[in-house]
């Protein structure tokens, strides 16, 4: 397959010459004015690197530790330098792979540079690899070539960037795990815990994504401004747009569709090598270097944690073309919110044991977990005092409003189904005869955000919405529908999660 049309994502002071889709150009002249409201000023910043080897269009290399650069007008909007210096999150001890391009298409300017400065100052103190290609030239086995140097020299790698898109095709939905053998090295990779993170692309569409960003397993990020301005005009080869930025709003240019995951700042960031750099590739490596903070202070951090949390305490913006809110990243929230001392942060460390059974928690003596009770049960298990075993028996308990009884004894009845958790989802399964379950979860609001059926006895809700969305810490409602000889008997409850 041919790279020839990828995203090398440039932003110049004038025009673009190829298919630079990650990044854009603008034509006013507005880079002084843009100062005074940047993202990211970077000074320039030696590099020493090893190089370790290179293989066909690629070459690998090694970043050596460096004292990390100075940062004039540094990360105000998304609180990174807050998190530098409050909460002494660094990224250190995380591995980070950045996969570009760095053919200098302006002299003295490749792509791949500026995206590396940009993980670079945001995680100063992560392990950083480059794996560094020519897309002129290169075809999807270099890139996929570079994914498995990551087991075959088995690096400490955790987050890989990509600030590149691939093709022309624009995905309304997720194009599943399967698309490319390079799609398919990200998917094997994810299932070791690698996590990778692609820019949404430069289209302007509202409502499709582009490969790689548009992978199940991929982190996809889209732009917004970072600052109030005058009218600017944004080109690349195959799109431009003019836009009034405004601070917190979704760029012109930016790709979003509804299971875009993060948004961050992207227009524009001046590094050391190029004054005027921007655009989603600018985003993604900002994403990057954040996720590399928050697992330097909190390594167990699952995929789906770091997605929610980073949606959970950013930003919102709302998109009115898709009718959504998305989150715009804040690194010091989001690092807060994963620290020891918070209720995600304590479930991470393995809480005391407890010889408690549920039936310690029914205070009124009534046989059921009433909701005082059970939030008395959550404040046990935010303090460790109870261990996550125990916990879920408990929320198990609230849930179905079944009797507690310590010795388990159903007295003969039948229940009509039984409703357990199992880390990341929540089992409804009949225990009694029946041709078909149906199930429906409501939030808050009472708007439906997940329904399923099933001919089998069992049904399972693994957290998320029917877009495939992972939902946020909550109650939620269920309708769970057993159906027998025609005849349909519903029943309703509560549900929690909790990531």
């Amino acid at each position: 397959m041919s790279v020839d049309n990828m995203d090398k994502q440039y932003v110049s002071a004038s025009h673009i010459t190829k298919n630079h889709e990650g990044c854009v150009s603008m034509r006013q002249a507005s880079f002084l004015f843009k100062l005074l409201f940047s993202l990211i000023i970077i000074s320039s910043l030696p590099v020493t690197a090893q190089i370790l080897f290179a293989h066909g269009n690629y070459q690998f290399e090694k970043v050596e530790p460096v004292v990390q650069g100075q940062i004039a007008e540094s990360f105000s909007v998304t609180r990174v330098d807050d998190a530098h210096q409050q909460l002494k999150a660094d990224g250190k001890g995380v591995g980070i792979l950045v996969i570009d391009d760095w053919n200098s298409l302006f002299p003295g300017a490749p792509h791949g540079e500026s995206v590396f400065e940009i993980v670079r100052a945001t995680a100063p103190d992560a392990d950083i690899w480059l794996c560094k290609l020519d897309f002129s030239v290169a075809i999807i086995s270099d890139f996929t070539g570079c994914l498995d140097e990551i087991e075959a020299k088995k690096l400490p790698v955790k987050v890989v960037n990509m600030s590149f898109s691939m093709g022309d095709k624009l995905y309304a939905n997720h194009c599943g795990t399967d698309l490319t053998e390079f799609g398919r090295a990200i998917h094997r990779l994810s299932q070791q815990g690698i996590l990778f993170v692609s820019s949404a692309g430069n289209q302007g569409s509202k409502g499709s994504l582009r490969f790689p960003a548009c992978h199940e397993d991929v982190i996809s990020v889209g732009a917004t401004y970072d600052f109030d301005g005058s009218q600017l005009n944004f080109e690349s080869d195959d799109f431009s747009c003019s836009d009034t930025p405004k601070m917190d709003s979704i760029t012109c240019y930016s790709n979003v569709a509804k299971y875009l995951d993060l948004l961050a700042p992207g227009t524009t960031v001046s590094t050391s090598v190029n004054p005027r750099f921007g655009g989603t590739s600018a985003s993604a490596p900002l994403v990057t270097g954040i996720i590399a903070m928050m697992l330097s202070k909190n390594p167990k951090l699952t995929r789906a944690e770091l997605i929610q949390t980073l949606q959970d305490t950013g930003q919102s913006i709302y998109e009115k073309n898709l009718r959504k809110s998305f989150s715009r990243v804040d690194a010091y929230s989001a690092i807060q919110a994963i620290s020891p001392e918070s209720a995600l942060g304590s479930r991470l460390v393995a809480p005391a044991a407890s010889q408690q059974d549920v039936s310690g928690f029914d205070l009124n003596h009534n046989a059921l977990i009433e909701d005082g009770e059970f939030f008395k049960a959550v404040d046990k298990w935010i303090g460790r005092q109870i261990n996550d075993t125990l916990f879920f028996q408990v929320l198990d308990a609230w849930t179905s409003q079944v009797a507690v009884q310590s010795n388990e004894s159903d007295h003969g009845n039948k229940k009509p189904f039984r409703l357990s958790y199992s880390g990341r989802s929540v089992q409804f399964a009949a225990g009694v005869d029946t041709d078909r379950m149906s199930l429906e979860i409501y939030d808050s609001n009472g708007r439906k955000i997940y329904a399923d059926q099933s001919s089998c006895a069992e049904l399972r809700w693994n957290f998320q919405s029917s877009g495939g969305r992972v939902v946020a810490n909550g109650v939620y409602l269920y309708v769970l529908g057993l159906e027998r000889d025609g005849r349909v008997v519903q029943h309703t409850g509560k549900v929690a999660v909790l990531h």
